[in-house]
């Protein structure tokens, strides 16, 4: 659970960074890329060991479904939704409002189906559904685009600083509250974790250079150092830590670290 909370990235800072600079377009596609397959696959492996550890899949049996009903059941759910979609929004046509709020209303409705209703990743679910959603954009009307384009950059905006506003004020509780959980050590703890994972990038990054440049993207040396370091935790490791702290089947001096 750990490791999965470490592996998702944000680097949206980084992303908008590199395109205000200039800098190689194909660069920024491949860290945005990254990060959305990494927060679905991140979550998805979270999820499943989060049922082990809470006792939900105990037998090998259950794992397995576990993990085929995660990987496979999500991208289909999604896929299907994103046909929906497509569907329903070229039935509007120039309608402004009513297309802005369906695509917040699609995306709420389909998040909620599959993660409580169905028990599929919701995540993977989302991604394979905008996926598709961007292969046939032109069934948003031309000028909508950009409005809905600013509208989610809006509601992304708040939502990542509610996030961390939520995580700051349980963090503060805990410390406060708890503060034989988090000592000195922890904060060194934590400096070593964080150069450990910049070091395990940068090996990954040498590891897949080859198949980085047969899949046709060529990355300068610099541009490498840029990819190691672009490797951001944010909104989603965030969340995953919260939904640990709340679970009190786990021991509450491992909650409260794993959150901080």
């Amino acid at each position: 659970m750990f490791g999965s909370i470490l592996s998702a990235t944000d680097p949206v800072a980084v992303v908008t960074l590199l395109h205000e600079s200039g800098a190689s377009k194909s660069l920024a596609a491949l860290i945005d890329l990254e990060s959305l397959l990494n927060d679905g696959s991140a979550f998805v492996i979270f999820s499943i060991f989060k049922d082990i550890v809470i006792k939900k899949a105990t037998t090998t049996t259950s794992i397995i479904v576990e993990i085929v009903k995660f990987t496979m059941g999500g991208p289909a759910f999604g896929l299907a939704c994103g046909i929906l979609a497509v569907f329903i929004l070229n039935l509007l046509n120039n309608e402004l409002e009513i297309e802005i709020i369906s695509t917040f209303g699609l995306a709420y409705l389909i998040f909620y189906l599959a993660d409580v209703e169905l028990g599929v990743s919701a995540v993977l679910a989302m991604v394979v559904m905008g996926l598709y959603m961007a292969k046939h954009k032109y069934c948003i009307s031309s000028h909508v685009q950009l409005p809905i384009a600013s509208t989610w950059r809006i509601i992304i905006y708040f939502i990542n600083i509610l996030i961390f506003m939520i995580t700051g004020i349980i963090l503060a509780h805990s410390l406060v509250g708890t503060q034989k959980h988090v000592d000195a050590i922890d904060f060194g703890y934590s400096i070593v974790l964080y150069l450990a994972l910049h070091i395990a990038r940068l090996l990954a990054a040498v590891i897949l250079h080859p198949f980085i440049k047969w899949s046709g993207v060529n990355l300068s040396w610099k541009e490498y150092i840029v990819l190691v370091w672009s490797g951001l935790r944010g909104s989603m490791a965030v969340i995953l830590a919260l939904m640990v702290d709340s679970e009190k089947v786990i021991d509450e001096m491992t909650r409260h670290r794993v959150l901080f």
